[in-house]
């Protein structure tokens, strides 16, 4: 029996369901969702996940739509504290790291493979091709730490998130995003959610992801859980009516398309707008956007 690293519940070991013989438990306390211990072990090595990236390293261009949601986050992100030494955890290439240095923030990057170094060095950002607790970088260093789509990958999220606060200096702030188990695509799509599959290890909720920020030093400012992807329904809709297996709902490029559609239409977009604000009022979208404060 594994206890809950967010609080400390023995009872964690309610198996939830099993996808591609992965089993998934829920902590029957704060609904934290994990995979089991057999499954952690084998992912603690997880250099063919990151070698994928090393594959595509210097296919580093940034669509107009990306540039500008960035931005967006910066803009929110400097309205809480000032520009200076930002560290981007599961940094890839460094796109958020040059829309950073355009608005005047000092950048490191880390990602945990040895290509990404000599990839920094060409484009002038120093990044670091190791996991982060065994970088032995120096107490309080950074003024903003993102980590993007990374908290569900990692095999000991507390401790990672422990030397996050280490490294960071008070009134830091702390910008983090990871898929939304209490999201409406998952109630509607179950098991079959593209989320779980297996470089996914945890699953969080807003109140889990909360209790363990504040645990570990964190005032949290904003949690907002937004995004929906009807194409994404339709597709399985489509899918099951040719055929009676399940199968793997993943995106598309074609996906990615019809949201740039949605940004360049004004009407579309503000329909987006008052969805995204329902999603966010019932914490029921897709995709968690955590912002932090380090007391």
């Amino acid at each position: 029996m594994r206890k809950c690293f967010v609080c400390g519940n023995e009872d964690t070991d309610y198996l939830k369901f099993i996808k591609d013989d992965i089993k998934n438990y829920r902590c029957n306390k704060c609904g934290l969702i994990y995979t089991s211990q057999e499954h952690l072990l084998k992912s603690c090595d997880a250099n063919h996940y990151y070698q994928s990236f090393a594959n595509k390293i210097d296919n580093d261009k940034l669509s107009p739509i990306t540039a500008s949601r960035l931005n967006g986050i910066f803009d929110k992100l400097e309205a809480l504290g000032k520009k200076g030494l930002m560290l981007d955890i599961g940094c890839q290439n460094g796109k958020t790291l040059k829309i950073a240095m355009e608005r005047g923030w000092e950048v490191e990057g880390l990602e945990p493979f040895k290509e990404i170094e000599d990839y920094g060095k060409r484009v002038g950002i120093k990044m670091y091709g190791e996991e982060l607790l065994k970088c032995n970088l120096p107490p309080q260093k950074y003024d903003l730490i993102t980590m993007t789509e990374v908290i569900e990958h990692l095999t000991n999220p507390e401790r990672e998130i422990q030397e996050v606060s280490r490294i960071l200096k008070s009134g830091g702030l702390l910008y983090v995003t990871t898929p939304n188990y209490n999201s409406l695509m998952r109630f509607l799509l179950g098991k079959e959610w593209d989320i779980f599959y297996y470089e996914h290890l945890y699953c969080f909720s807003p109140g889990n992801i909360k209790k363990l920020f504040i645990a570990n030093g964190f005032e949290v400012v904003e949690i907002r859980c937004d995004n929906f992807y009807p194409k994404v329904i339709l597709n399985k809709v489509k899918n099951r009516l040719k055929s009676k297996d399940k199968m793997k709902v993943k995106y598309s490029h074609k996906d990615y398309e019809f949201r740039e559609k949605i940004e360049k239409n004004k009407l579309l977009f503000f329909i987006k707008k008052v969805v995204n604000g329902i999603l966010n009022g019932l914490k029921i979208g897709s995709d968690m956007k955590i912002i932090a404060i380090k007391k």
